[in-house]
C-alpha cells in the first residue's frame, strides 16, 4: 500500500480490564482529549453489553506524518476544529 502525505503513524497501549467468559456484543468509545502540534492522543474503551462492564481500555498517540518530506505534519486548523466540534469542545479548549 502506498503511503501519502496524510498517512498517520500510531503508538498504541492497551489494558485488559476484565476477561470475558463467553462471546459478547460490545460497544466502543473513543475520544481525543489532547491535540498537539503534530499529534493527538486518543483514549479507547470497550464495554461488554452482556456483562454491563468495561472490559478493555487503552490509548494511542497518532502522529500526522508527511512521507514525501519524511517529517511530522502539523495538525491543520480545519482538522483541529472538526475534532473539537465532535468532542463538544470550543476551539482552543484543548
Amino acid at each position: 500500500m502506498a503511503r501519502n502525505s496524510e498517512d498517520q503513524e500510531q503508538q498504541v497501549s492497551r489494558q485488559l480490564v476484565k476477561r470475558g467468559t463467553e462471546p459478547t456484543n460490545s460497544s466502543r468509545r473513543t475520544k481525543i482529549p489532547q491535540i498537539g502540534r503534530t499529534s493527538m492522543v486518543m483514549e479507547h474503551q470497550v464495554f461488554s453489553e452482556q456483562q454491563q462492564t468495561l472490559v478493555s481500555e487503552g490509548d494511542s498517540t497518532i502522529v500526522l506524518f508527511n512521507y514525501a518530506k519524511n517529517e511530522p505534519q502539523p495538525v491543520s486548523e480545519e482538522l483541529r476544529a472538526a475534532i473539537e466540534t465532535l468532542e463538544g469542545r470550543s476551539p482552543g479548549d484543548n
